[in-house]
């Protein structure tokens, strides 16, 4: 199967998550909660990713054949920022 990321076509995988893809393609994507022993994932919506059009968490997604994936969109960035603010300390 394949799927524009970040405006290439990249061959995945049917059990793949858009992070899975872009680890193997070199694209860093910010994670908090997606970490070896730790279930379940998405739930820091830190991984935020534009898949057609829709915020997506990419660690959790699982991308259809012809998917258009933009991982560091303004829209993207700017949810991520949103989802981490609340963990900001003022101190």
């Amino acid at each position: 199967m394949m799927l524009r990321l970040d405006g290439k076509d990249v061959g995945f995988e049917g059990d793949d998550t858009i992070l899975d893809i872009c680890t193997r393609n070199n694209i860093r994507i910010p994670t908090l909660c997606h970490q070896e022993g730790l279930k379940p994932p998405a739930r820091c919506r830190i991984c935020l990713v534009e898949m057609d059009g829709r915020l997506v968490t990419s660690c959790s997604t699982k991308p259809h054949d012809g998917a258009v994936v933009e991982t560091h969109s303004p829209r993207a960035v700017k949810g991520r920022k949103m989802n981490i603010e609340p963990m900001q300390c003022d101190d």
